[in-house]
Parts: structure tokens; C-alpha cells; sequence
């Protein structure tokens, strides 16, 4: 048998088989736009969880983003990305419901953990909000564990995170729909 594997049934010659890897590509979809995609889903260490949801190994993802394959592009991926997309926009609505309820006097732990879930995925969401929304070590620990309210700046600061997110997640979802 040819080393290609597969011949033409009409001229005989051998047909190259296309792996999993190479046969979603198209120049259409860009490096720079599946960054911002895994950005907005994950944050900046999007890739493995990017590459658990799409089924592909982080080994071929890495290779993408150097350059060394086409960036994925058939449908199936972008119907798969756009439900990520979407999924995330209803994350960050069930995430809006739960701020509103802190005028009714629910667990400011609870309320955080599904904003900081929902802005920055499953791990280390603690950190990130710490980092990015003026409230310290000690007054996260103090909300985490003994439930004391958090800061009123930072649930303002929340709030708009998750309405710049959701305008991000949106105009991503439109790139996608229009390619």
C-alpha cells in the first residue's frame, strides 16, 4: 500500500489523508481572535481549558499558537465556540441576578464565589478579584469565611466587570456569526 494510505478510485493515484489536525483550517479565522475567545472565556491562561471543552490535546493548541498549524475552522468548532460564548453571556446574567440580591440580605460568600466564577472561570477567581478590584487578602478571607459584607466599591467594580464582559462576549459572538 502507497504511503499516503488512500488512492483515488477514478485516477489512481494516492490521496493524501487529512489528520484531525489539518482538516478545519481556513485563513479566515485568525491567532489573534481565538486568544481574545479564550481570554474572554478563561482569562489569560485560557489554553487547557479551551482544549478540554473543544475535545483537542494542548500539545496541537500550543502548536496553533505558534504558528506551526492553521488556526481550527470548521463549523462544528465555531458552533462549539459560540455556545461557549453563549454560555458564559448566561453565566454572567445568573451572576448579575445573584448582585441584586444583596439588597435582600443573601450571603455575600455565595454572591461572590458565582461573580468571580463567572468573570474568571472555576480557578483561582479569589486571587483575580483580589488583584483586579481593591480589596485585600484579609477582607476576602473575612467575606469567604465569616461572611462579613464586602466592600461597596467592590461590588460597583464587579458589577461593571460583568457588563464590559458581557459586551465583550457579545461582539465576539457577532465576529463569529459573520465569518
Amino acid at each position: 500500500m502507497d504511503p499516503a494510505g488512500v488512492k483515488d478510485a477514478g485516477t489512481g493515484q494516492a490521496v493524501r489523508k487529512e489528520s484531525y489536525r489539518t482538516n478545519w483550517t481556513s485563513p479566515e479565522f485568525t491567532r489573534g481572535e481565538l486568544d481574545e475567545i479564550g481570554n474572554a472565556l478563561y482569562g489569560a491562561k485560557w489554553q487547557a481549558n479551551l482544549c478540554a471543552d473543544l475535545g483537542i490535546t494542548r500539545r496541537h493548541m500550543n502548536y496553533v499558537m505558534r504558528g506551526g498549524r492553521d488556526v481550527p475552522q470548521d463549523p462544528e468548532r465555531r458552533l462549539q465556540l459560540r455556545k461557549l460564548l453563549k454560555d458564559r453571556l448566561d453565566v454572567l446574567s445568573d451572576a448579575e441576578a445573584a448582585m441584586r440580591n444583596l439588597r435582600e440580605g443573601a450571603e455575600h460568600r455565595e454572591i461572590l464565589a458565582i461573580v468571580g466564577q463567572a468573570l474568571f472561570g472555576t480557578g483561582f477567581w479569589q486571587s483575580k478579584i483580589i488583584l483586579s478590584y481593591d480589596i485585600t487578602q484579609l477582607q476576602m478571607n473575612a467575606v469567604m469565611q465569616r461572611n462579613t459584607e464586602a466592600p461597596a466599591q467592590m461590588w460597583t467594580k464587579l458589577r461593571r466587570a460583568i457588563a464590559e464582559k458581557r459586551a465583550e462576549i457579545r461582539v465576539l459572538i457577532r465576529n463569529l456569526d459573520a465569518k
